[in-house]
């Protein structure tokens, strides 16, 4: 009787053992979405009409937007309504080139600024083949054909006008992404269609700098171009002219275009230009009385051809220095100008009572110091006497710094590592 009661127990075994093999090797009911996603009277956002929905997503970051647009096909539309194109991913850099056939531009942006699985880099560019343009679009290429790279030293001048096709791609291109950094390389400023176009296109871009590589702008230098020039670099807070030496010293910036410059939004300007060529000296000129106080908004200002009155130059220097807070770097811009006569120790002392300031006398490196009677700021002046035509010209840079002590050295330090780290990751890419 034992015997026959552990036989039997060992078959219930065995049946229960064979039961639970093939329920595992058995498939399993796949439910509807309605039933396998029922949430019963808790679904209140697919309840919601469809303004409502709009109004949450203006909370949203582009990236969340992003993900929103893949649930279903009620949502897709609503997260790619025009209001919201005011979200943008940020941190993106744009460069604008001319090609060898053509024109094209590449949009580069970091991954912990862009939404999940989307590219990193944006080509593009339009070929002007047998009377046609022929555009073509790549994401990610980070090996493309030699005029795809906007940074190559060959020159490609062709004044071809840029198609209304380029414009359209960069329109829908910047619907969702912001614009941070922008370049424009060998792209002829004598057509009015980039100047006038892209500003509209770059209209609420937080653009932080902007540089223009004017190697291709034709002798001479048209008023038209100026005026261009400068409707370019309205839309950004830091602008910056580079001219290579071999091609001549062009002057953008005159008693006119000067204006315009201080008027915009501009916080730093550079126009890399020697002072003491042929050309700068014949396009000098005097800034306007009402133009001079402005001046000590600018972070970086460089204008060579600009010429002040040298009385003004140490008001200037305390002007800036009193608007001005500690940096994580504690340097704080740089200026350059030249003057109607030499900057020399009796036109700056005067200025100096009555003030804040105090006056250092030079030394073998620096010709003037204005220090704040704490110690703590300090405008460095350095003087470069320069003959072209046997006429003098009187160069100034100006350089502004603020000391840190204690707390604040130490937030400057953390504050140098983080952009050394900054700086690397843009190595980097």
């Amino acid at each position: 009787r034992g015997q026959n009661r552990k036989r039997e127990n060992n078959d219930v075994n065995e049946r229960e053992k064979r039961k639970k093999n093939d329920d595992e090797d058995k498939p399993s009911e796949i439910l509807p979405i309605e039933q396998a996603y029922d949430f019963g009277d808790e679904d209140y956002l697919s309840r919601l009409p469809n303004l409502c929905l709009l109004k949450i997503f203006t909370l949203l970051p582009r990236s969340d937007i992003y993900s929103m647009s893949l649930m279903n096909k009620r949502i897709r539309p609503i997260t790619n309504d025009r209001s919201l194109d005011r979200i943008k991913c940020k941190g993106g850099k744009l460069a604008i080139f001319q090609t060898e056939s053509g024109y094209g531009f590449r949009f580069m942006i970091k991954d912990r600024c862009k939404p999940l699985n989307a590219p990193t880099m944006y080509l593009y560019d339009i070929c002007n083949a047998d009377c046609s343009f022929r555009e073509r679009k790549r994401t990610n290429s980070y090996h493309g054909e030699y005029s795809l790279c906007p940074y190559t030293t060959y020159p490609y001048y062709h004044d071809w006008p840029i198609p209304e096709l380029f414009f359209v791609a960069l329109h829908d291109l910047l619907r969702h992404r912001e614009v941070h950094y922008m370049k424009i390389k060998q792209v002829p400023m004598n057509s009015s269609c980039l100047s006038d176009k892209l500003p509209v296109l770059l209209d609420g871009h937080n653009i932080g700098h902007a540089l223009i590589d004017c190697n291709d702008m034709y002798d001479p230098v048209l008023e038209g171009n100026r005026k261009r020039y400068t409707q370019l670099m309205n839309s950004a807070r830091k602008a910056s002219m580079w001219i290579d030496s071999s091609t001549g010293s062009k002057v953008l910036i005159n008693a006119e275009t000067i204006v315009d410059i201080i008027e915009s939004n501009l916080q730093e300007y550079h126009e890399d230009i020697a002072p003491h060529s042929d050309d700068v000296y014949a396009e000098r000129f005097d800034l306007q009385e009402s133009m001079v106080s402005r001046i000590s908004r600018f972070d970086w200002l460089d204008a060579p051809a600009m010429t002040l009155d040298a009385t003004r130059v140490a008001g200037l220097c305390k002007s800036y220095l009193d608007t001005r807070e500690p940096s994580p770097r504690g340097s704080l811009g740089q200026w350059r100008f030249n003057t109607d006569q030499r900057l020399t120790d009796q036109i700056i002392i005067p200025h100096m009572q009555a003030s804040d300031y105090e006056y250092n006398g030079p030394t073998p490196t620096v010709d003037h110091f204005i220090v704040s009677k704490m110690g703590d700021k300090i405008a460095t002046l350095r003087l470069f006497d320069w003959t072209v035509d046997g006429q003098p010209l009187h160069e100034v840079q100006v350089r502004f710094r603020i000391n840190a002590s204690g707390e604040e050295s130490k937030r400057e330090k953390e504050g140098e590592e983080l952009m050394d780290e900054e700086e690397e990751e843009e190595e980097e890419e």
